[in-house]
């Protein structure tokens, strides 16, 4: 596993955070950086090139997105959570093959809300567009997700498309009642992080 950084910036609001610049304003161009971390891994370590991974967590979802759509040639499979797909990402997608996507999202996310902006989808239509783009079956496979923790203030559904192209597959965890958190981490005051299934797991599994 590879935990790369972004660089800093400085938002309109003066704080200065570290960023994925996935037409966030910045000038860092963060899918060459990708793309060169890949050369160096594959050249120092000998990896795996047909079973390379993205996933991330808010401006990290949205990262994974532009990598999904830009560097489709490279990377096998993306996740996201709490994150989302921008329309102009979508503006800027050209992928070369099916793309394998999962979305995990909160309907109570204030942060990226689950319902979208005039920035990105909504989570369902970001997921309807890779159903789509991946000639997957129209209706899911629905299953609730057990409701193991009935102290976390939320519940959990999962979406799977299958019969898409190239063995393809697109799944969304739903949490209703979730907020912007990774679900299966700690809970921190004044969120709601559902405890029912570890977002770790489920995305290792799906890639």
């Amino acid at each position: 596993v590879v935990y790369p950084e972004g660089l800093i910036d400085t938002l309109t609001s003066g704080q200065v955070i570290r960023h994925w610049n996935c037409y966030f304003g910045s000038d860092s161009d963060d899918v060459g950086f990708v793309n060169a971390l890949i050369d160096t891994l594959y050249a120092d370590y000998n990896i795996d090139l047909s079973r390379v991974y993205a996933t991330g967590m808010s401006n990290g979802g949205f990262m994974s997105y532009m990598l999904a759509c830009e560097l489709s040639h490279r990377i096998a499979a993306i996740a996201s959570v709490t994150g989302a797909f921008s329309f102009p990402q979508e503006d800027n997608c050209n992928t070369m093959r099916p793309m394998p996507v999962m979305q995990i999202h909160g309907t109570d996310d204030e942060t990226v809300p689950y319902d979208g902006t005039d920035f990105y989808y909504s989570a369902p239509d970001a997921v309807n567009y890779w159903v789509t783009h991946n000639n997957c079956d129209s209706e899911p496979e629905t299953q609730k997700v057990p409701d193991t923790d009935t102290s976390d203030d939320s519940t959990a559904s999962l979406e799977i498309y299958g019969g898409c192209d190239e063995t393809s597959e697109v799944q969304f965890y739903t949490i209703d009642g979730g907020t912007h958190t990774w679900p299966g981490t700690f809970n921190f005051a004044g969120s709601v992080t559902n405890q029912d299934f570890k977002a770790s797991e489920v995305i290792w599994n799906f890639f």
